[in-house]
């Protein structure tokens, strides 16, 4: 799957309802890239579910190939799929 680089908050923002965009913004301030991670398995209960994650300082990942060559897991409480696997769709450089 080919990753999207967008090409400013705006386009990261219009992925998600308004009420998480105050949040976002939060991520994005004082970050160098934001990566978008999906959950794109059409049998799991999370199907479609997104989450942003920071790279920058205090980040988990320590640069924007360390983040787009991994995947996230997080438990679904689901027994026939126990697992939602989030790949990374998009992301946004924030600082070069």
């Amino acid at each position: 799957m080919t990753v999207k680089r967008l090409e400013s908050l705006s386009d990261v923002l219009d992925m998600y309802e308004s009420r998480y965009h105050g949040a976002i913004e939060d991520l994005a301030y004082g970050a160098w890239y934001l990566i978008i991670y999906e959950d794109t398995d059409p049998r799991s209960p999370l199907y479609g579910d997104r989450i942003v994650v920071r790279v920058g300082p205090e980040g988990n990942f320590t640069g924007i190939e360390d983040a787009l060559s991994r995947d996230l897991y997080e438990r679904t409480g689901d027994p026939k799929h126990p697992v939602s696997v989030k790949v990374p769709v998009a992301y946004l450089v924030l600082e070069e």
